[in-house]
């Protein structure tokens, strides 16, 4: 340590112009001793979060966390006694579905949860009062149910979801883990689902989906080409504002589906008139879908990297009302390249705008209304880039298309009832062989003003 003297002979000599210089130096050190202890980290408690600050460790109602000891009976103590509850580390299973009361607003800490229940780890249903506020941080979640269930991890159905984050976490299956969701929130006519935030957590190896978030009711329609799909329900009021960004979905396990069951492995699946949605930052790789929109509306989907087995994006189920009116931009997708696999599939689909996005692998849009293809890179190895099947008002613009296959039927192909209010205008094309554009079965698309190019660029 540095010390600073001056003797009172000093400070005659040199009168009071050093002793300001003395007192100067002084201060200056004082400084940076503050500097030096706030760098090094200072109070830990300075460090968390205020909303966390006063968080009860789960300890102190009995849990163990030795990932052996049924702890469910500690937590529902807690649960109806805390507002902030800490789990810290460990491994704390819990046998029964955990059912959150309307007074609990944090569940926050950094150890795992383990549930075997069919009906999840943490509920609500017909029972609750709904969740006001509630904020999940930093937990992990490894779901394995007993049995196989579309029930989630977290499964909020049967009363009101509002103002609802769940951020920092990591949702996780075993390997040999039955069918069953991350997270599933469900809206239906009396329970809004309102406010959503989940944000920076990952999700491996899940299951079945990483996010579902439906709506469910009565005045349902059906899909007129697949009347024993599930029919969704169009009310953009009761599902809507949520906010899916900056998660990292992962699976590498290569395992989807066991005999005589469907598969349904995407990692956000929106179903019904979920409104108001921004899926943005997110980071897919190794699922066997990306992006189901069923019916959504008004979704923004931005900046994403998707890289799947079977469809990266799909949409349908959007003839009815305004369903559908999305944005898709600025995003790098990929599939598996396949002639039967589409890496945008859409389907009943309306009002949709795909701009500036890197695309590799076969867009399909059937029985599709006012799509918006433009600014786009699509690139394929497949028989043709994009199909366009009894589809109306399609444009398709200022986009680069290339496809290397040797055998390719070329970039563009009209198909069916296609008519001629699907225009094919300024784009830059460069095929290995065949046609760069081609109508097909009685399509009548107008094709006009591409640029051919020579080589790819």
């Amino acid at each position: 340590m540095l010390y600073f003297y001056t003797s009172e002979l000093q400070l005659n000599r040199y009168n009071a112009p050093m002793k300001l210089i003395n007192d100067l130096l002084k201060y200056i050190f004082l400084i940076n001793i503050a500097l030096f202890i706030s760098a090094c980290g200072g109070d830990s408690k300075d460090k968390k979060p205020e909303q966390f600050v006063n968080a009860v460790n789960i300890k102190n109602y009995g849990a163990i966390g030795d990932g052996i000891q049924d702890d469910t009976q500690a937590f529902k103590a807690a649960f109806s006694q805390e507002s902030s509850l800490l789990i810290p580390e460990g491994q704390f299973r819990v046998s029964q579905a955990l059912l959150i009361p309307k007074t609990l607003q944090v569940i926050t800490g950094t150890g795992t949860l383990v549930g075997t229940s069919p009906q999840g780890i943490l509920k609500t249903d017909i029972t609750s009062k709904g969740i006001n506020k509630l904020t999940i941080n930093g937990i992990t979640f490894q779901y394995q149910p007993s049995t196989d269930t579309n029930i989630g991890a977290i499964y909020f159905n049967d009363s009101s979801v509002r103002n609802l984050t769940i951020q920092n976490s990591h949702f996780t299956a075993l390997s040999n883990a039955k069918w069953g969701n991350a997270i599933t929130l469900v809206g239906k006519k009396g329970h809004h689902v309102d406010n959503i935030k989940i944000t920076n957590n990952t999700f491996s190896n899940i299951t079945r989906a990483g996010i579902e978030i439906l709506v469910r009711g009565k005045n349902k329609t059906k899909s007129t080409d697949f009347p024993d799909w599930p029919a969704v329900y169009f009310d953009d009021t009761i599902v809507s504002n949520i906010t899916i960004s900056d998660n990292t979905f992962k699976h590498t396990l290569g395992i989807y589906y066991a005999a005589n069951r469907e598969v349904f492995n995407p990692a956000i699946s929106l179903s019904g008139a979920v409104n108001a949605t921004l899926i943005k930052g997110n980071k897919i790789d190794g699922l066997y879908w990306g992006i189901e929109l069923d019916g959504s509306t008004k979704t923004k989907v931005t900046n994403n990297t998707i890289s799947t087995k079977h469809s990266a994006i799909s949409i349908s189920h959007g003839s009815d009302t305004n369903a559908n009116s999305t944005f898709i931009e600025g995003n790098t997708i990929t599939s598996a390249q396949a002639n039967d696999i589409y890496v945008i599939n859409a389907h009943e689909a309306r009002s949709i705008t795909i701009d500036n996005n890197s695309i590799t692998g076969l867009v399909y849009l059937r029985q599709t209304d006012n799509f918006i293809l433009k600014n786009n890179k699509l690139y394929s190895k497949l028989y043709t880039n994009l199909v366009i099947e009894n589809a109306s008002n399609t444009k398709v613009t200022n986009n680069y298309l290339e496809n290397i296959n040797p055998t390719s039927n070329g970039s563009v192909s009209g198909k069916g009832n296609s008519d001629n209010s699907n225009k094919i205008t300024k784009n830059r094309i460069y095929v290995e062989t065949g046609n760069h554009l081609t109508n097909l079965s009685g399509s009548s698309i107008i094709f006009e003003n591409n640029t051919h190019l020579s080589s790819p660029q």
